[in-house]
């Protein structure tokens, strides 16, 4: 047996739903942010989405985000919102910021948008979640977020081993005070439901998303 790395793109699986009143909305799962395809399938997931008619909201499923790349979460996250969305500080409180460039698809950028969120949600799956959030682009439902968000920096070592030592913590756009390492990232509704005994149809919690996107103008 050959040793090698496995390779393979982790899927973004989509379906187009529907409100009481027959509002069209998008779902998207994300189940984290480190296959490098990921920015791409979101996006081909929107214009399938919106290939009959435009979406009306969007629910972004990030309850098994299990985080990833910082440059692939930056993707996703164009999509949506732009402009510096906060800062990484170190140790020594030194802000490098945290910066997307807008990349508008079918109207994403303005479309109202749910993020289902909990205790699976990690590291940029939370960052992801609580920009968007702090950005006012997004109500949070689901379960309080664990606060796993340091950024992590490799140091490699003469025997060829390398460390892995958190270095960074995230610091919100709108509110520098927050410290989401200490809180998590904390839903506007709570409510939770068992990962494993629910589909799209009986889900709780895809069912309060779409109730909150019905309601809206």
């Amino acid at each position: 047996m050959t040793r090698e790395r496995i390779r393979g793109s982790l899927p973004v699986p989509s379906e187009l739903l529907a409100t009481n009143s027959g509002k069209r909305i998008g779902y998207i799962l994300l189940s984290g942010f480190s296959d490098e395809t990921i920015d791409d399938q979101v996006a081909q997931a929107l214009n399938e989405l919106s290939r009959d008619a435009p979406l009306e909201g969007l629910i972004i499923d990030n309850r098994q985000n299990s985080g990833g790349a910082d440059d692939i979460a930056r993707g996703v996250l164009a999509y949506f919102t732009s402009g510096v969305l906060g800062h990484f500080v170190d140790r020594n409180n030194e802000l490098r910021p945290f910066q997307v460039i807008g990349n508008n698809i079918e109207g994403s950028n303005r479309m109202p948008l749910v993020i289902l969120i909990g205790p699976n949600t990690i590291s940029f799956g939370e960052i992801f979640s609580g920009i968007l959030h702090d950005a006012g682009r997004a109500y949070l439902i689901g379960e309080t977020t664990e606060g796993n968000m340091e950024l992590l920096w490799g140091y490699d070592f003469a025997d060829g081993s390398r460390a892995w030592i958190a270095r960074e913590k995230f610091l919100p756009g709108k509110n520098p005070d927050q410290d989401w390492e200490e809180s998590g990232i904390i839903p506007d509704l709570v409510l939770a439901s068992n990962w494993d005994e629910v589909t799209l149809e009986t889900d709780p919690v895809i069912s309060a998303a779409l109730d909150h996107l019905d309601q809206r103008p």
